[in-house]
């Protein structure tokens, strides 16, 4: 004898997510659905899904090395809202820093697992305010602003547009 979906859901102690789902209740045929042939299917795709490798999940060297293909060059004069949308996804920390001066907007931070970290730096400001004692500044605002370069560091060390006149300007 058949059980259908709808005469489970009157029955106690048997799950039945599937069919007190809004989106499913409005199914004509679920009643005609074997319940029993449905158990093997939900339990292979939980075991596919749970098995499967995390794809947005990159290793340090993978990671690395994403990093490093990119021309950061072609983003200069542009919005570092564009750079942002091409970076990959995962880092661990994105703020807004100070250089030298206290108080003044300097680059954006962007830290990475394996210690790889991205410094998009801007000059001049359009549409943030610099300085700000409580440094808060509005990343909304930054986003808008035109990036002037970008340095690559891993493990506190440039490892890529380290020679820009305007990078080693400001290690003085």
């Amino acid at each position: 004898m058949r059980t259908t979906l709808r005469e489970m859901a009157v029955q106690p102690n048997v799950p039945i997510l599937l069919y007190r789902l809004p989106s499913l209740r409005k199914l004509k045929y679920l009643d005609s659905i074997d319940h029993e042939s449905l158990i093997p299917t939900i339990v292979l795709l939980a075991a596919l899904v749970a098995s499967s490798p995390d794809l947005s999940a990159q290793s340090p060297f993978a990671l690395g090395d994403s990093l490093l293909a990119i021309n950061y060059d072609s983003y200069y004069g542009r919005p570092v809202q564009k750079l942002i949308k091409i970076l990959p996804a995962g880092y661990e920390k994105r703020y807004i820093a100070s250089g030298s001066r206290p108080f003044y907007a300097d680059y954006l931070y962007i830290l990475y697992p394996g210690n790889y970290a991205v410094l998009v730096y801007v000059r001049p400001f359009q549409f943030m305010n610099r300085k700000d004692p409580c440094r808060a500044w509005d990343f909304n605002l930054f986003r808008k602003e035109k990036t002037n370069f970008v340095v690559l560091m891993k493990d506190n060390a440039c490892i890529k547009n380290c020679n820009h006149p305007d990078y080693l300007e400001s290690l003085q």
